[in-house]
This record gives C-alpha cells, sequence and structure tokens, in this order.
C-alpha cells in the first residue's frame, strides 16, 4: 500500500517577546529517557584536549549531538524560524561545524551558534547545568500555543495531498500539500497507434532495442521539482517496456545528457515517449533523439524523429504549437527558449503556480501542555532544554520568543545557508554522506512505528552508521553503509536507501532461491534454460553474492531470501558470463542485461484441469491479471470447479477480486497512524485508524474451491489481501508465510540524489495481533524442488491442485 512534494509550511510573523517557557518538572536525577541505553562506547571525557588530533570515538559523539538536536528542533520546536530553514542545507552545514568541536565547551558554544538563531528559546546546558525558567506573560489571554502535531510524518518527507501523513503547527497558518508527487507536464511524440506515426515506422522497431537520448537542465527555487525522459512501450494487451527515470531524474541547473535503454515487444500497438516535468519549477529539454539495434552486439543506428530539438513552432494566442509534439496538460506551460543544448532553441516545461492552500485546524484534539520544556541529552555531556509549546501573540508580527540579537543572527545564518548548492551537492563528499545519515536517522527516530517489536538499539545504529560513514571514500561504500548499518537494522522489508549512480540493467530471467540455490524458473534469453543452477556471474560466487545481498536487504529471513536474486542480477555491464550447472554438468555461457526486462513463470490466467465448465480449475496470477480481465470471464471463474489464485507476487491492482469470494461484507486488517506529539516517540497521543478498506460482496459468487499461493516475496498491498482471506477464511493458504511487512510507505529524499524508505504505519492483523515479522502463515505448507524445476513442475501449484477433489 503506497502513494507518495514536500509539505511546506507558511508562517506569520509576531511582535518579539522576551519571555520563554516554564520548564517542566522534572530533574536530572528524575529524567528517564525511554531510549534504550546505548552499547556504544561513551565518550571518554566531556574534555578532549584541544591540542591533539580527536579520536573518531570523540568525533561521533560531536556528530551524535548535533544529529539529535538537529531532529528535536526540526520537527518539535514550534518557531516560525524553524519553518522557514532549509534543512538539508543547515544538514550539510552543521556536521561541517561541529565535527571538529575540541571540547565540551566548544560543543556546546557551537551548537548555541548553529541552532539558537532557529529556536531562540532552546537552551544549551552542559551537566549539572539547570535551565532557566521564566514566567508565563502577563496578558496570556491574548496569547496563543504554537506546537507541533504529526501524524506519522509529514514534514521533510516526499508529500502531496493525496498522503496520509501529515505534519501541521497548530495556530498557525499551514500549507496544504500539493499533488506535486503525482502531477506533471509533459510533451510527447507517438509511434503507432494508427495515428501519428505510420505503422511501418512501429513494424521496424518491434522486437529491437530502443535507446532515447536527451538533454536536460533543471531550475527547481525550492528542490521539489525535477526533470524527466520518459519512454513508454504499450501492447494489444497491457504495457511493455516503461522508464522515466523515476530512480535518477535530473536535479542539476547544468546543461547534462540522459539516456534511456529498452526493448520494444513484438506485439508492441505504440510507442510513446518525451520530456518530462514533474512537480514545480523549471525543466529545459533538447536534442531528443531515438536509436535502434537487433542486439548489444550492434552499433546504435539513429531512428527519425520530428523536430527532436524543438527548432520548429507556431505561435498561436497564449499556447506554442512544436511540429509533431503534443502536450496535454494545462497546468503546464511549453515555451520555446534561444538557452539551448544544441540548434537555436530548447523547449522549457514550466509549472502554472497557483496559490497555495492554507489553513488553520488540528490533525487530532491532543496536544502539549501550555510552555511545555523536556530536558534531553545530547552526548559529550551537553544536554539541550526543549519547548515543545511556545506562546504567542497571533497577531503581532515577530517570531516566537526571537530577539533583535537572535533575529539578526537568524539572517546571517540564512545568508550563509544561501552559498550551499544543497541540489547538487555530491554523494561523494563526506558532508553529504553525514548530513544523509542525520536526516535518515531522524526522520526514523521520531516517527517509525516498529521499534517495540524490531529489538534495534537505534542510539547504537546512530553510533555505528556515523562511525563506518567516516571511514569510507564513496557514495557506493556509503550506499552500502546506510543499507547495512541503517535501514537493514530496521527489519522492515518496505525499507530501503535508494541509490543509482549509474544505469542499471537486468538479466532477463527469473530466479529463485530454492533449496539454497539460485535456480533459473524462467528465461527470455536463449543462453539460459529453466532448471539451469547459477553458480559464478562475471567471476563472483553467487553463493556469496546471495549472502552478501541478504546483509544489505531490510526485513524477515523469507523477503530476503526473494528479493536478493532480483537485487544480485541487476548490473551495469551488458553482457554477463555466467557458470551453471544444466543437468550436472557445468559449462559457461554468456547472456545479455537488458533494461528493466520482467519475465513471468505463467500467463495471467489459463484452465490448467477439466474439460467442461464446471469440470475446470483455473489458475489465476494475481501480479499480472487486470480486474477488466478477470471481470470478461466471470460466467466461467463463477462456475468452475476450482480457483488457484497465485499472490507469490504483487497485486495488480486487483484486490476487488475478493468481493465475488464472499456473502458478507470484508474488512482489511487495523491500520494505525501514530499521533506523535513528543520527540523519541514518547508518550504517543494515540492512533488514526481510518482508512481501512471494507470490500462489499458482489455476484456471481464464485462456486469452485478456492486457494491461495503465496510466500516469501508477498508483501504490502500483498498482505492486506492476504490478511482478509486468512481472517475470514476465503480459502486454503498454500506455500510459504508472506514477507510480514504491511502499511502505507513513507519516503525521504536525499542529498546526492538519493532517497531512503519505510513503512510510516503500524499494522495489526484483525484481532489486534502482529503482523510485523509474523506475515500471513500458510494453512497447508509447500516448497519448490530443483528437480521439479527442472522436470517444469511446480510444487506449490501441484499441492494446490491436490486439494481440489
Amino acid at each position: 500500500m503506497q502513494k507518495h512534494l514536500a509539505l511546506k509550511t507558511a508562517y506569520l510573523l509576531a511582535l518579539a517577546l522576551f519571555f520563554q517557557t516554564s520548564f517542566v518538572q522534572q530533574s536530572f536525577a528524575q529524567k528517564k529517557s525511554q531510549e534504550k541505553p546505548s552499547s556504544a562506547p561513551a565518550a571518554q571525557s566531556a574534555q578532549a584536549p584541544a591540542t591533539s588530533p580527536l579520536s573518531q570515538e570523540y568525533i561521533v559523539q560531536n556528530l551524535r549531538a548535533f544529529t539529535k538536536l538537529y531532529g528535536y528542533v526540526r520537527y518539535f520546536h514550534p518557531s516560525d524560524e524553524a519553518t522557514r530553514v532549509d534543512w538539508n542545507k543547515f544538514a550539510i552545514y552543521g556536521v561541517n561545524k561541529v565535527k571538529n568541536a575540541p571540547n565540551q565547551e566548544a560543543l556546546k558554544t557551537t551548537l548555541e551558534e548553529l541552532f539558537l538563531p532557529i529556536a531562540p528559546t532552546l537552551q544549551i546546558l552542559k551537566k549539572g547545568e539547570k535551565p532557566k525558567t521564566d514566567a508565563v506573560p502577563g496578558n496570556i489571554a491574548q496569547h496563543q500555543v504554537v506546537s507541533w502535531q504529526h501524524k506519522g510524518m509529514g514534514l521533510g518527507v516526499v508529500q502531496n495531498q493525496y498522503t496520509m501523513y501529515k505534519s501541521i503547527r497548530l495556530n498557525r497558518d499551514n500549507v496544504e500539500p500539493s499533488n506535486n508527487a503525482e502531477t506533471f507536464g509533459t510533451i510527447l511524440q507517438t509511434i503507432g497507434y494508427n495515428s501519428t506515426r505510420a505503422t511501418l515506422d512501429l513494424e521496424n522497431l518491434r522486437g529491437k532495442q530502443i535507446k532515447m537520448t536527451g538533454a536536460l537542465k533543471v531550475f527547481s527555487p525550492n528542490n521539489n521539482g525535477t526533470g524527466h525522459l520518459w519512454l513508454r512501450v504499450d501492447k494489444s494487451k497491457g504495457r511493455g517496456f516503461f522508464d522515466n527515470m523515476q530512480d535518477r531524474p535530473a536535479k542539476t541547473n547544468q546543461w547534462a545528457e540522459y539516456s534511456i535503454i529498452g526493448t520494444v515487444d513484438s506485439a508492441a500497438r505504440g510507442i510513446s515517449f518525451g520530456p518530462m516535468l514533474i512537480g514545480k519549477g523549471n525543466v529545459f529539454a533538447d536534442d531528443i533523439r531515438l536509436f535502434t539495434r537487433t542486439s548489444s552486439l550492434e552499433e546504435w543506428k539513429p531512428f527519425v524523429i520530428e523536430n527532436g530539438s524543438f527548432e520548429q513552432y507556431q505561435q498561436q494566442e497564449e499556447k506554442t504549437n512544436f511540429s509533431g509534439w503534443s502536450s496535454r496538460d494545462t497546468a503546464y506551460t511549453f515555451t520555446p527558449r534561444t538557452e539551448a543544448y544544441h540548434g537555436a532553441t530548447s523547449i522549457l516545461i514550466k509549472d502554472k503556480s497557483q496559490k497555495p492552500v492554507i489553513f488553520r485546524g488540528e490533525l487530532f484534539s491532543s496536544r502539549p501542555q501550555t510552555s511545555e520544556t523536556l530536558l534531553k541529552e545530547l552526548g559529550n555531556g551537553v544536554y539541550c532544554a526543549l519547548p515543545v509549546a511556545l506562546y504567542a501573540a497571533d497577531s503581532l508580527s515577530a517570531t516566537l520568543g526571537s530577539s533583535t540579537q537572535s533575529t539578526a543572527a537568524f539572517s546571517q545564518l540564512i545568508t550563509e545557508l544561501s552559498t550551499i548548492k544543497s541540489d547538487s551537492a555530491s554523494i561523494e563528499q563526506e558532508a553529504t554522506r553525514l548530513a544523509n545519515v542525520v536526516m535518515a536517522w531522524n526522520v526514523l527516530q521520531h516517527s517509525y512505528p516498529y521499534f517495540d517489536v524490531i529489538g534495534t538499539n537505534w542510539n547504537d545504529v546512530l553510533t555505528n552508521t556515523l562511525a563506518k560513514t567516516l571511514q569510507i571514500t564513496s557514495g557506493e561504500e556509503f550506499a552500502k553503509v546506510m543499507r547495512s548499518q541503517l535501514t537493514e537494522k530496521l527489519r522492515d522489508g518496505h525499507a530501503d536507501y535508494s541509490y543509482y549512480p549509474r544505469q542499471m540493467l537486468y538479466l532477463p530471467i527469473k530466479a529463485q532461491m530454492v533449496e539454497g540455490q539460485l535456480v533459473v524458473i524462467a528465461s527470455q534469453d536463449s543462453a539460459l534454460k529453466r532448471g539451469d543452477v547459477l553458480q559464478m556471474i562475471d567471476g563472483k560466487d553467487v553463493k556469496t553474492l546471495v549472502a552478501e545481498e541478504e546483509a544489505l536487504i531490510s526485513g524477515t529471513p523469507q523477503w530476503k531470501r526473494s528479493q536478493a536474486p532480483w537485487k544480485m542480477l541487476y548490473g551495469t555491464n551488458g553482457e554477463a558470463l555466467i557458470r551453471i550447472n544444466r543437468g550436472g554438468e557445468e559449462m559457461n555461457v554468456r547472456a545479455m542485461r537488458l533494461f528493466g526486462k520482467r519475465v513471468e513463470e505463467y500467463p495471467a490466467f489459463k484452465q490448467i484441469r477439466g474439460i467442461g465448465k464446471t469440470d475446470a480449475v483455473w489458475y489465476v496470477d494475481l501480479s499480472q491479471i487486470e480486474l477488466k480481465e478477470f471481470s470478461s470471464k466471470l460466467s466461467e471463474f463463477a462456475e468452475a470447479k476450482g480457483l488457484i489464485f497465485d499472490l507469490r507476487g504483487y497485486p495488480n491492482s486487483n484486490h476487488n477480486i475478493l468481493s465475488y469470494l464472499t456473502d458478507t461484507p470484508l474488512r482489511s486488517a487495523q491500520w494505525n497512524i501514530p499521533q506523535i506529539l513528543y520527540p523519541d516517540q514518547e508518550r504517543i497521543a494515540g492512533y488514526d485508524t481510518t482508512g481501512r478498506w471494507t470490500l462489499f460482496p458482489m455476484g456471481p459468487r464464485m462456486k469452485g474451491k478456492i486457494i491461495f499461493l503465496t510466500g516469501g516475496g508477498a508483501i504490502s498491498y500483498a498482505e492486506t489481501v492476504m490478511g482478509i482471506v486468512e481472517h475470514y477464511k476465503l480459502g486454503e493458504i498454500v506455500g510459504e508465510t508472506t514477507a510480514g511487512a504491511n502499511g502505507n510507505v513513507n519516503s525521504m529524499k536525499l542529498l546526492g540524489n538519493t532517497s531512503i524508505r519505510w513503512t510510516g504505519m503500524k499494522v495489526l492483523k484483525h484481532d489486534g495481533s502482529q503482523h510485523h515479522l509474523v506475515g500471513i502463515k500458510p494453512t497447508v505448507p509447500a516448497v519448490r524442488t530443483i528437480k521439479g524445476v527442472q522436470e517444469g513442475r511446480d510444487e506449490v501449484l501441484e499441492k494446490a491442485l491436490s486439494l481440489i477433489p
């Protein structure tokens, strides 16, 4: 279940108030943190010698202190200044400032210089110091209390108006998230479809590899718009190859060339392609070209398209028509520009700015106590007193708790941050990598809903990830650190760190771990056959590769086992040298990697037993079949002796099929979005439990025996479906346990064109028991064998068939 750009909070200026918040009755001796005690070495001393080089341990402790304070202020200090800071830039700026603080006093001073301009009411303390307390304002009736409310985490994450994760400040103006994540502007050409291009052109492309290239340049003031090329192949039934650079968007404000490589299906009925802007901003595009070749052994040959450099156009009233191209979105403009990459002109795709929707309200009824302040340990003997609720004179015009001095310091900070180019920050730079750790660890620390069941000491994760990050020197090494030291520790099948420095190609096969071996289940490469056991890939032992990949994948053992084959079959080289065992004989073969070629073992549906209508047993692959295809066969399915639904993969938006299996309404499992007021997930206010599905019965009712196949590759949406099957006993469940990770994904864009994702809500089974790491267990266990694969059999499917008399 996943819906996905950035939530922007507006602000009102109020009169400068020279008061601070009262301190909650809480002493150092009484304080009990909900954090588990770290097993990492503590800072040896609050006073590191200023004249000797700092140890890595001391540097890590400095960075820990900055990291923790970054999260406290970003997500919980309710000042107006905190909503005006570019927190991506501030992360880079801060790690550089704090890293080499030589002693406790220097660390305290540096943290004050960094954070007090943003949070004027914050206090940085050394151990033993008591925070100052101030009386509430005398004219309290003229003031309102401002504080944060988080439903899940909607601050700083990828967001649109459909997301269920939100963050707001009470008694302040908030900006309703726009639909940036699903809004895009594009201009396109088509080949085939019996329209724009002759059928002969499409015929010349069918069955061949195709490459699209183009130049893009992006200007997005708020870093929430990205540039893309896209190319889609449509078949008469379903979609073929598709790539829109979603995993590697253009973000730089310098011209750069980009490419897409794919294959045109032999049954293609049309091809569409063009440049695109996702979100808000400006994307310049130029020099769009297509190339084709029969195989990877050939050179690319140009395939002529019309007006690829956008030189021919006509102005008609307020619209520009580019010869050969068409545009279909009224929320974007398409205009010629002389700022060209090739030739005289380029095209500028730009969003039509619209007024943001402003609202005041609440996400839920709970809120912090008036003027509530928390005492938090940061590290290296430094603490903070953090106010999470502040009085504000709403009708006046200055920021919360600010002074002339803090306002001047904030202006200076903004000036210094303006010199940092975060949109082009390189992951090859240490400060960028450290900043990503700061941002990723914090969003999870304050919102990840499963710390109570995964058994991970998240404070140790911070220490270890920072230490490993200081030891490596490249973005590729850092990606492994983030996956092995951070996301893997979440034990969350949704969790991952995304980093794509180069275009990745994929072997056109389907492979699975069977009896501890990587076995080809289906292949579209003539060099590899069903039943081949893969032993070496490009000189590397397959078992070693699988183990290395599983160490980077987050989630249960069954999920790791299902995903490792997919991950390790990717590569940047077109040709792969593979050692296989085929029927007891070892041999070397060469196979070609392609771009994103999906291979299926079975068709979407087929009759697998019986002759007559009432004697038929149908196999239905829920990862492939469309709801309209299922509907077209309703009369046959309803009278069949048995239906075997394969849900070992991810459903194809077809969960309403369950409505034909019931006489009573069905509800999905319990979805719980945490309602967060305080840092470190202390005192969770409650859970939003809305949004559950209700499926009503539909006819005709399926009369035959119902069986579902499932396994470790079934995750999220698949587990929502299987949870309904399990609770309402809609059929037998054959196979292996599902992945054990359900709930809508949340995600955050990080620096260097990277991102992190995780499960943002807590899902419980219908009876309130734990689903995470448990999953849906089969009622009839079954596994595949190598012998069965080699003989063209599927023991899981055979076990299901044996249950139908």
